[in-house]
């Protein structure tokens, strides 16, 4: 009697350890998994914080860089050559800068780093219409730069006279290349991407090949309707590559509320880390279940020779 309750307390315990231990695996493998892409987000979202952040310190610097000189002589000077050669030395200093101007409140360019092939007016410009009339400084829309042929954001500050009567408009445009240097300073798995995209579809900045994807459009794409619609947030989707990628995209709302910051990350990679991490515990309950068999079995066996 003592023999058949012991093997059946045997048989029970097998059962449970045969039964349990798979479902506990997969329900770590499910919750290691979450753990995962959960993690995986919040250091994407964090990432492209920093490139938000990054781009709050260039709107601060601009701001100072424009307004100090909106008080220099040489700016209010009204002389081109005087003008001309004062921020021919400045921008040396900050090579991220494509032309630094001053216009005068008709639109005419007077001043320019970047030499003129010719008369340029730019009284057309929403961001030259906008300082004029707020007389405070200004943050343009994107757009490819008639002076300096490059793709650019444009900043503007009024210039005042002596009677606090606004005189002329000191400018600088800046190249969105330093979106892309940020991006590769960034430690991503192989395989990902950061781009600028404007509410339109068109890629403004691109990491990697930035070369064969800047000025492209892509108007219809599943992941632009849903950049516009959350403005900041993680999507998991197909890129314009084709690459299946999770995203990370927020609004640089100190350029533009037009213009986002994107991410991604290859899904392949995310499921590579869950499936090691899957092998892993499936490795464990083989070992566990092989070892197990082996002190069961044996004791078992003694068991069976002591009877």
């Amino acid at each position: 009697m003592k023999s058949i309750f012991y093997q059946a307390k045997y048989k029970i315990i097998i059962l449970t350890l045969l039964v349990g231990l798979p479902i506990v695996t997969i329900y770590l493998i499910q919750a290691t998994s979450q753990s995962i892409e959960n993690s995986v987000n919040q250091e994407i979202s964090r990432t492209t914080q920093i490139i938000a952040f990054e781009q709050e310190s260039w709107v601060f610097r601009t701001r100072q860089l424009l307004e100090t000189l909106s008080y220099t002589s040489e700016v209010k000077s009204g002389n081109t050559k005087t003008c001309t050669e004062f921020l021919t030395n400045i921008i040396t200093l900050y090579p991220h800068y494509t032309n630094l101007g001053v216009i005068s409140l008709d639109g005419n360019v007077w001043c320019s780093v970047v030499p003129l092939m010719g008369e340029v007016n730019l009284a057309d410009r929403s961001w030259f219409k906008k300082v004029t009339k707020d007389q405070t400084f200004t943050i343009g829309e994107f757009q490819f730069g008639v002076i300096s042929k490059k793709n650019i954001v444009v900043f503007s500050s009024p210039v005042f006279d002596s009677k606090n009567q606004i005189k002329y408009i000191v400018s600088a445009g800046l190249d969105l290349r330093w979106l892309q240097e940020v991006s590769e300073q960034l430690d991503l798995p192989e395989g990902s991407v950061t781009f600028v995209i404007d509410r339109k579809g068109l890629i403004l900045s691109r990491t990697p090949n930035g070369e064969d994807w800047v000025g492209k459009s892509f108007p219809d794409s599943i992941l632009l309707k849903e950049i516009l619609t959350s403005k900041t947030g993680t999507f998991e989707t197909a890129g314009l590559d084709g690459v299946e990628r999770i995203f990370s995209f927020t609004s640089l709302s100190g350029l533009s509320n037009d213009i986002f910051s994107v991410i991604g990350i290859p899904k392949s990679f995310v499921n590579a880390q869950i499936r090691n991490i899957a092998y892993n515990y499936l490795a464990l309950l083989a070992l566990f279940l092989i070892v197990f068999s082996i002190i069961f079995w044996g004791y078992k066996r003694q068991k069976e020779q002591s009877a």
